[in-house]
């Protein structure tokens, strides 16, 4: 029930923050279809914002065709690309898959995202997840730096990151 709050929480949250913004309705779309990647999407925009980042969404009717998710212009003429992928596996209430099956997944989101970042200056593959056990995060995490540790990346992904979430109390 922790990670159905969390949900809810989330889908709060991101509505209130980014409602005033010119892509939201495109965006929230999304939600319906997409729930896991758009919530995590508007987390990642929230975190980059709130740490001083000019974090941009991608239009996608404007830019037909592969593109990431989000983008910061890191220089008058480059950007960095944040292409965040969300495999139904990480999420509650499919079963928690198995280590070797996060491996794997993970393996594929990053092989998947490589042609989605257009940046000049690489990108970031964000990874979502959230499943309500406590050792879930440190596991999923480990997977994470054991892909990039064997050298499994484009040279086009600057960095892989994961977000985990869980949570079995309500803030707020």
């Amino acid at each position: 029930d922790g990670i159905a709050f969390t949900y809810v929480q989330r889908l709060r949250d991101s509505l209130h923050r980014w409602r005033h913004h010119s892509l939201f309705n495109a965006i929230a779309r999304s939600l319906c279809h997409e729930f896991h990647h758009a919530t995590t999407t508007f987390m990642i925009a929230s975190y980059l914002s709130d740490h001083g980042n000019a974090v941009g969404f991608t239009d996608t009717l404007a830019q037909p065709g592969k593109s990431p998710d989000l983008f910061v212009n890191v220089a008058r003429n480059e950007t960095l690309s944040i292409e965040v992928k969300c495999p139904q596996s990480f999420f509650w209430p499919a079963q928690r898959p198995s280590k070797s099956d996060i491996v794997r997944r993970i393996e594929g989101v990053i092989k998947s995202a490589r042609n989605q970042i257009t940046g000049t200056a690489g990108g970031v593959v964000v990874i979502g997840a959230g499943h309500f056990c406590p050792d879930f995060d440190a596991e999923f995490d480990q997977c994470i730096k054991e892909v990039v540790g064997k050298g499994r990346v484009s040279t086009r992904v600057a960095a892989v990151s994961g977000v985990a979430f869980f949570s079995p109390q309500i803030d707020g």
